[in-house]
């Protein structure tokens, strides 16, 4: 177990290796996030010998095999929730034993310690994620935390994982009397008319991001402030309208349940006092390192890498009890 740059995992599992063949398709993903642009941006400064960075699809794997020697193939996170992923999940794991025999190397950088999406096909997801984890040369983690949960997770060497920190997002901090006006533009709501402190749930919605749970507290404690939860409810629908219905009988939960789009990140940080991040399993989180990189105050649960990380301003919580009293807390300092 190590703390390294790409560059040097890759240089020393394959000393000649000419091109990086990364899963998925990093423009196509950037248009949702950008975390694969910022990981590998540095990638090849100050080298003499850049390597061919490429996003490839294991629908043309003669590719892989051709340059087996010369590559690494590096691929993010693995998921199987329909007998479709698992299909494709079955054809990548045959070519990639090929790559191996071929004589390619593997890296897997570990993003979650179980599949997020947790609506069926658990079984069939845990014999896969087993199979595919014997496939790789190295684990790329973001933190010595989950290098541990996952040795024991998946029973894979430690020596074989690598620590390469999550990339810090930019950002783009502006007034907030100007992210009010641009978000009273766009979303017909003046968010200037809400009471402080905007403590802001961010991002996709679902189940193990715990906002229903966070809700249901502001809610019961009528707390002095505004809990803002805004993003599109990904996958189980019912997440959305037991949102709904909680918010329903309080008038501080202001739901915004929809896309947000890239452009308007910013105006929606800006207009936040605190982000709060209530994950029931997590492994790492962009979400916090986007928040971080606003300089926001943040609560997050003492879990996984968040365990770990530097917060300048912010708390952790180890259960739902210690979360509903540093609400209390967080926003009744405002109203003193």
């Amino acid at each position: 177990m190590s703390t390294s740059t790409l560059r040097a995992v890759y240089q020393q599992l394959q000393p000649n290796a000419k091109a990086v063949f990364v899963m998925p398709d990093i423009e196509k993903f950037s248009r949702y996030n950008p975390y694969l642009e910022l990981l590998y941006q540095h990638l090849n400064e100050a080298d003499e010998r850049p390597l061919q960075l490429s996003s490839t699809s294991i629908l043309n794997p003669l590719m892989l095999l051709i340059r087996a020697r010369r590559s690494v193939f590096h691929h993010h996170w693995f998921e199987c929730h329909s007998l479709l992923a698992a299909a494709n999940a079955v054809w990548k794991i045959f070519w990639l034993i090929l790559y191996r025999l071929f004589g390619g190397k593997i890296v897997w950088t570990i993003h979650n310690r179980r599949p997020h999406d947790q609506s069926g096909f658990q079984r069939l997801n845990q014999l896969l994620r087993l199979i595919w984890s014997k496939l790789p040369h190295r684990y790329h983690l973001h933190c010595q935390s989950a290098v541990k949960i996952m040795a024991t997770e998946l029973g894979i060497d430690m020596t074989k994982c690598v620590v390469v920190p999550h990339p810090s997002y930019p950002a783009n901090i502006v007034p907030r009397k100007a992210a009010e006006a641009v978000l009273a533009e766009k979303y017909e709501q003046d968010y200037s008319r809400l009471q402080r402190p905007i403590i802001m749930m961010f991002g996709s919605i679902a189940p193990y991001k715990g906002i229903e749970t966070a809700a249901a507290i502001f809610a019961k404690q009528q707390l002095p402030g505004t809990l803002l939860v805004a993003g599109r409810v990904k996958g189980n629908i019912s997440t959305g309208d037991d949102l709904r219905q909680i918010a329903a009988g309080t008038a501080n939960i202001h739901l915004l349940l929809k896309m947000i789009p890239e452009d308007d990140v910013a105006a929606f940080m800006s207009i936040a006092d605190v982000l709060l991040f209530n994950y029931t399993d997590i492994l790492t989180s962009g979400g916090v390192a986007l928040a971080l990189s606003y300089q926001k105050r943040i609560l997050i649960p003492a879990k996984g890498c968040l365990a770990e990380m530097k917060i300048p301003d912010g708390e952790r919580f180890h259960s739902q009890d210690e979360l509903a009293d540093l609400l209390s807390r967080e926003c009744r300092k405002w109203s003193q």
